[in-house]
């Protein structure tokens, strides 16, 4: 059952990325990537006594096949949904700066609960 639901969506999503690439929809794909200490240290002291780390989140255009990296540290904002909301919704507005927002807009994303599947991000 879980490998018919996945190919489904597979299908769906290329699918989705054929109407974006002919225009009608801006389809794109967005995860939270995994977090990485700054500075990377390999001593075991130092790297337990850092509490800086850098949060990364890639988009993906399926229109243009291009990815957009966002990246911040832990100090300036943490990595919960209205994080992740507020970088898309970054994005979304320059996609409309470049005449690139359509009237319908596809998100994928992989589901991880607190950052994606939430009412923050469906709104």
């Amino acid at each position: 059952m879980h490998i018919d639901s996945a190919e489904k969506t597979r299908t769906k999503l290329r699918a989705d990325k054929e109407r974006a690439k002919s225009g009608s929809v801006l389809t794109f794909a967005f995860d939270l990537q995994k977090t990485n200490p700054l500075p990377y240290l390999v001593t075991n002291e130092a790297y337990y006594k850092k509490t800086t780390f850098r949060i990364q989140l890639r988009i993906h255009n399926c229109s243009t096949d291009t990815g957009h990296f966002h990246m911040w540290h832990e100090a300036t904002a943490s990595r919960g949904p209205s994080e992740i909301a507020s970088v898309i919704w970054q994005w979304l507005n320059q996609m409309k700066d470049k005449d690139m927002l359509k009237k319908e807009v596809v998100a994928y994303s992989d589901s991880c609960d607190g950052q994606n599947r939430n009412i923050v991000i469906s709104q």
